[in-house]
Protein backbone atom coordinates (compact mmCIF):
# COMPACT_ATOMS: atom_id res chain seq x y z
CA UNK A 1 0.00 0.00 0.00
CA UNK A 2 1.27 3.34 -1.00
CA UNK A 3 1.63 5.94 1.70
CA UNK A 4 0.81 9.54 0.87
CA UNK A 5 3.62 11.94 1.22
CA UNK A 6 3.38 14.87 3.56
CA UNK A 7 3.00 17.18 0.56
CA UNK A 8 0.11 15.09 -0.91
CA UNK A 9 -1.70 15.04 2.45
CA UNK A 10 -1.56 18.85 2.61
CA UNK A 11 -2.83 19.09 -0.94
CA UNK A 12 -5.74 16.71 -0.23
CA UNK A 13 -6.68 18.60 2.96
CA UNK A 14 -6.64 21.96 1.12
CA UNK A 15 -8.80 20.50 -1.66
CA UNK A 16 -11.28 19.09 0.87
CA UNK A 17 -11.52 22.45 2.67
CA UNK A 18 -12.01 24.26 -0.67
CA UNK A 19 -14.84 21.87 -1.63
CA UNK A 20 -16.51 22.30 1.77
CA UNK A 21 -16.26 26.11 1.50
CA UNK A 22 -17.65 26.05 -2.04
CA UNK A 23 -20.61 23.85 -1.01
CA UNK A 24 -21.27 26.08 2.01
CA UNK A 25 -21.31 29.18 -0.22
CA UNK A 26 -23.64 27.57 -2.79
CA UNK A 27 -26.08 26.21 -0.19
CA UNK A 28 -25.96 29.42 1.84
CA UNK A 29 -26.56 31.58 -1.24
CA UNK A 30 -29.49 29.43 -2.35
CA UNK A 31 -31.03 29.59 1.11
CA UNK A 32 -30.58 33.37 1.22
CA UNK A 33 -32.38 33.76 -2.13
CA UNK A 34 -35.21 31.46 -1.07
CA UNK A 35 -35.76 33.09 2.30
CA UNK A 36 -35.38 36.72 1.18
CA UNK A 37 -38.57 38.79 1.49
CA UNK A 38 -39.55 42.23 0.27
CA UNK A 39 -42.35 44.66 1.00
CA UNK A 40 -45.70 43.93 -0.64
CA UNK A 41 -46.32 45.70 -3.94
CA UNK A 42 -49.77 47.16 -4.54
CA UNK A 43 -51.18 46.92 -8.05
CA UNK A 44 -52.32 50.40 -9.07
CA UNK A 45 -53.96 49.38 -12.37
CA UNK A 46 -57.37 50.95 -12.84
CA UNK A 47 -59.50 49.63 -15.69
CA UNK A 48 -61.26 52.09 -17.97
CA UNK A 49 -65.04 52.30 -18.10
CA UNK A 50 -66.59 52.56 -21.55
CA UNK A 51 -70.26 53.53 -21.47
CA UNK A 52 -72.61 55.85 -23.29
CA UNK A 53 -76.09 57.27 -23.00
CA UNK A 54 -78.66 58.57 -25.48
CA UNK A 55 -79.33 62.29 -24.96
CA UNK A 56 -82.53 63.17 -26.80
CA UNK A 57 -85.08 65.95 -26.81
CA UNK A 58 -88.76 65.05 -26.96
CA UNK A 59 -91.36 67.78 -26.59
CA UNK A 60 -95.00 67.93 -27.69
CA UNK A 61 -94.67 64.37 -29.01
CA UNK A 62 -91.86 65.40 -31.38
CA UNK A 63 -88.33 64.03 -31.25
CA UNK A 64 -86.11 66.86 -32.41
CA UNK A 65 -82.63 66.06 -31.19
CA UNK A 66 -80.61 62.90 -30.66
CA UNK A 67 -76.98 62.92 -29.55
CA UNK A 68 -74.93 60.27 -27.77
CA UNK A 69 -72.92 61.13 -24.65
CA UNK A 70 -69.74 59.29 -23.72
CA UNK A 71 -70.44 58.59 -20.03
CA UNK A 72 -67.23 56.61 -19.61
CA UNK A 73 -63.81 57.79 -18.48
CA UNK A 74 -61.85 57.21 -21.70
CA UNK A 75 -62.14 58.33 -25.34
CA UNK A 76 -64.66 56.18 -27.19
CA UNK A 77 -66.06 55.51 -30.63
CA UNK A 78 -69.86 55.53 -30.84
CA UNK A 79 -72.34 53.73 -33.05
CA UNK A 80 -76.14 53.63 -33.01
CA UNK A 81 -78.92 51.51 -34.42
CA UNK A 82 -82.25 53.27 -34.87
CA UNK A 83 -85.48 51.29 -34.89
CA UNK A 84 -88.75 52.80 -36.08
CA UNK A 85 -92.15 51.23 -35.54
CA UNK A 86 -95.72 52.27 -36.11
CA UNK A 87 -97.99 51.90 -33.09
CA UNK A 88 -101.74 51.93 -32.49
CA UNK A 89 -103.57 54.05 -29.91
CA UNK A 90 -102.76 51.49 -27.19
CA UNK A 91 -99.01 51.59 -27.96
CA UNK A 92 -98.97 48.17 -29.63
CA UNK A 93 -96.47 47.81 -32.45
CA UNK A 94 -98.30 47.40 -35.75
CA UNK A 95 -95.48 47.68 -38.28
CA UNK A 96 -92.18 49.24 -39.26
CA UNK A 97 -91.51 52.95 -39.69
CA UNK A 98 -88.69 53.84 -42.11
CA UNK A 99 -86.30 56.25 -40.40
CA UNK A 100 -83.70 56.46 -43.17
CA UNK A 101 -84.74 59.95 -44.31
CA UNK A 102 -84.33 61.29 -40.74
CA UNK A 103 -80.91 59.85 -39.93
CA UNK A 104 -77.21 60.43 -40.61
CA UNK A 105 -76.77 64.14 -40.18
CA UNK A 106 -73.32 65.59 -40.82
CA UNK A 107 -70.53 63.70 -39.03
CA UNK A 108 -72.27 60.30 -39.13
CA UNK A 109 -71.52 57.43 -41.53
CA UNK A 110 -73.95 54.60 -42.30
CA UNK A 111 -72.46 51.13 -42.60
CA UNK A 112 -74.74 48.10 -42.58
CA UNK A 113 -77.47 48.56 -39.96
CA UNK A 114 -75.49 51.08 -37.91
CA UNK A 115 -74.65 54.77 -37.93
CA UNK A 116 -71.08 55.56 -36.78
CA UNK A 117 -69.90 58.87 -35.37
CA UNK A 118 -66.79 59.78 -37.42
CA UNK A 119 -64.56 60.96 -34.55
CA UNK A 120 -63.48 59.92 -31.08
CA UNK A 121 -65.75 61.18 -28.31
CA UNK A 122 -64.02 62.41 -25.16
CA UNK A 123 -65.39 61.51 -21.71
CA UNK A 124 -68.56 63.49 -20.92
CA UNK A 125 -68.68 64.87 -24.47
CA UNK A 126 -71.49 64.46 -27.00
CA UNK A 127 -71.58 63.38 -30.62
CA UNK A 128 -73.14 65.70 -33.13
CA UNK A 129 -76.83 65.56 -33.99
CA UNK A 130 -77.97 62.20 -35.42
CA UNK A 131 -81.27 63.44 -36.88
CA UNK A 132 -81.57 65.50 -40.04
CA UNK A 133 -84.99 66.77 -38.91
CA UNK A 134 -87.72 66.37 -36.32
CA UNK A 135 -89.80 63.19 -36.09
CA UNK A 136 -93.44 63.23 -35.09
CA UNK A 137 -94.10 60.48 -32.58
CA UNK A 138 -97.85 60.44 -33.32
CA UNK A 139 -98.37 56.81 -34.29
CA UNK A 140 -94.60 56.17 -34.21
CA UNK A 141 -92.14 54.66 -31.78
CA UNK A 142 -88.49 55.57 -32.36
CA UNK A 143 -85.86 53.66 -30.39
CA UNK A 144 -82.19 54.62 -30.46
CA UNK A 145 -79.72 51.94 -29.34
CA UNK A 146 -76.18 53.21 -28.74
CA UNK A 147 -72.86 51.45 -28.18
CA UNK A 148 -69.44 52.75 -27.20
CA UNK A 149 -66.05 51.12 -27.57
CA UNK A 150 -62.63 52.20 -26.35
CA UNK A 151 -61.03 54.38 -29.01
CA UNK A 152 -57.39 53.51 -28.39
CA UNK A 153 -55.39 50.32 -28.22
CA UNK A 154 -56.50 48.57 -31.42
CA UNK A 155 -53.67 48.25 -33.96
CA UNK A 156 -54.40 50.01 -37.24
CA UNK A 157 -57.82 51.32 -36.16
CA UNK A 158 -58.53 54.98 -36.94
CA UNK A 159 -62.33 55.24 -36.94
CA UNK A 160 -65.51 53.87 -35.38
CA UNK A 161 -66.30 51.43 -38.21
CA UNK A 162 -62.82 49.94 -37.90
CA UNK A 163 -63.00 49.79 -34.09
CA UNK A 164 -66.25 47.82 -34.01
CA UNK A 165 -65.04 45.55 -36.84
CA UNK A 166 -61.79 44.92 -34.93
CA UNK A 167 -63.74 44.12 -31.76
CA UNK A 168 -66.06 41.73 -33.59
CA UNK A 169 -63.11 39.94 -35.20
CA UNK A 170 -61.22 39.68 -31.90
CA UNK A 171 -64.06 38.73 -29.58
CA UNK A 172 -64.41 41.94 -27.57
CA UNK A 173 -67.46 44.07 -26.90
CA UNK A 174 -68.34 47.66 -26.12
CA UNK A 175 -70.58 49.34 -23.58
CA UNK A 176 -74.16 50.09 -24.54
CA UNK A 177 -77.01 52.37 -23.66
Amino acid sequence: MKILSKYSKKKAAALLIAVILLLTAVVGGAMALLLDTSDAVTNTFTPAHVTCAVAETVADNIKSSVKIKNTGDIDAYIRVAAVGNTVDANGNVTGNFDLSSYLAASGWTKSGNYYYWNAKVAPNALTGELLTGSISLDGHLVTILAEAIQADGMPGVTDAVGAFAYAAANGTTGGGA
